[in-house]
């Protein structure tokens, strides 16, 4: 699939398309959430990024969908009609992670300084780049010193 191409174009989704969210790797389904499923409200432009691959669902969208599910089983008996829910009561009260897009790059380590150093809530930014720098430069050690060890040995 080429790179400009969105997810959704490229799988035929459209505006107004419903689409059900499942839980698993690639093909295997572990869970279906087809008693809840969701409208494609829009296509963003193709930004050449990796987020064009894939789907976005609101917070309170994800909560609507887990209402009657618990522990990662739906709950027999608990199953809510969407009409029935307020949208309130879909408000989340935390949240594990999120992305977060700047227009500038110069501002991304001004800004993890500046998120990484607010007092009263535990945030701590990641830059999955630079993560994975580290993890290849980690690699590349390791790598060194087996090397000098095959030579030794050898």
């Amino acid at each position: 699939m080429p790179r400009s191409v969105p997810r959704s174009r490229a799988l035929g989704y459209g505006v107004g398309d419903s689409l059900v969210i499942a839980q698993g790797a690639s093909r295997v389904r572990l869970v279906e959430h087809d008693d809840e499923p969701s409208e494609v409200s829009g296509i963003p432009a193709p930004t050449g990024a990796a987020l064009d691959r894939s789907f976005h669902v609101s917070l309170e969208g994800i909560e609507g969908i887990a209402v009657d599910w618990k522990i990662g089983v739906r709950t027999c008996g608990l199953s809510l009609s969407p009409d029935r829910l307020h949208p309130a009561s879909l408000r989340p009260k935390s949240i594990a992670d999120f992305l977060m897009g700047l227009d500038s790059k110069l501002a991304i380590f001004s800004i993890q300084r500046h998120i990484n150093e607010l007092e009263g809530e535990p945030l701590l930014v990641m830059l999955p780049g630079v993560a994975l720098q580290e993890l290849w430069d980690l690699i590349g050690v390791t790598e060194q010193l087996l090397c000098a060890v095959s030579v030794m040995a050898g």
